[in-house]
């Protein structure tokens, strides 16, 4: 027996030191007497790298990449548009919806077909597309040139008779040829061309139309009249009353009525008959006095 005895420490009221719970600690609730990865006494533990991130980091650069090219390298920046003189070139970016940011890759002729021929101003011709964002689009252009009555309401034909529009504005159509003798039957939809009872009135008033157009007379004639096969006729404004007997070789008929009529004034003669029924042979007959 050891002759000075071990001291205790002084009661203090609290577990001893080796016994201290620690709240965070594990072994039992006891803290380890030195750190379990091994590292100096005291260090916190390296945290440990997401291999995830890596991952999210190259898919965000791949979708930004897949949206510069689906609105910036691949979008249709340049349209060139040939046929058109009084469509604006807006109009027809909207048609193809340029205004949506147009995919240039996925770019079809069908599609373009479609939306070009929906909008009853146009018509599809053939279409171009040159790398890597232009497109080189041909076009048929229609512009108001007749105006039909039927049932009170007023109707704007193209050249080749499809309706543009309507109105209950007749005074709309003064500027514009008015067609008689189109038997019409039905609703005259705008986009399509009027149905007739007779299926061959709507073909030939086109014939006309189409000739007046080529030919450059359009501006001078005040109206037409498609309602006899054999007897078809125009009216100039200054009073020209021109037969041209039924539709065939309707372009070589307007050319030589335009040649005659020009003649005619140019001798100031005011007026009259002209029988163009037979194309290269005009006969005139004046006006009564």
């Amino acid at each position: 027996m050891s002759r000075h005895p071990k001291p205790t420490p002084p009661e203090t009221g609290f577990p001893p030191q080796e016994a201290q719970q620690h709240p965070a600690a594990g072994y039992g609730g006891m803290v380890p007497p030195y750190p379990a990865d091994g590292g100096a006494l005291g260090e916190a533990p390296a945290p440990r790298r997401s291999r995830a991130l890596p991952w999210a980091v190259a898919a965000l650069l791949f979708a930004g990449v897949l949206v510069y090219a689906r609105f910036g390298l691949f979008t249709v920046r340049d349209l060139r548009v040939t046929g058109i003189k009084y469509v604006p070139l807006d109009m027809v970016k909207r048609t193809l919806g340029m205004d949506r940011n147009l995919f240039y890759l996925t770019l079809t002729e069908d599609y373009v077909r479609r939306a070009v021929n929906a909008n009853r101003y146009l018509q599809f011709i053939s279409m171009e597309k040159i790398p890597p964002s232009s497109l080189l689009l041909r076009v048929k252009e229609r512009w108001p040139l007749a105006f039909l009555t039927h049932l009170g309401m007023g109707y704007v034909l193209a050249q080749d008779a499809t309706v543009l529009e309507q109105s209950r504005d007749l005074s709309k159509g003064s500027p514009l040829i008015a067609v008689y003798g189109l038997t019409v039957w039905g609703h005259l939809a705008p986009g399509a061309a009027p149905q007739a009872s007779d299926p061959d009135q709507v073909p030939r008033l086109r014939s006309i139309l189409a000739a007046l157009t080529e030919w450059g007379f359009d501006a001078q004639v005040q109206s037409v009249d498609v309602g006899q096969q054999m007897a078809l006729s125009l009216m100039t404004y200054d009073g020209y009353l021109v037969n041209l007997g039924d539709a065939s070789n309707m372009g070589a008929k307007i050319g030589t009525a335009q040649a005659v009529v020009a003649e005619l004034r140019r001798m100031g003669m005011g007026g009259g008959i002209l029988e163009c029924s037979r194309p290269g042979e005009a006969s005139y007959r004046a006006s009564a006095p």
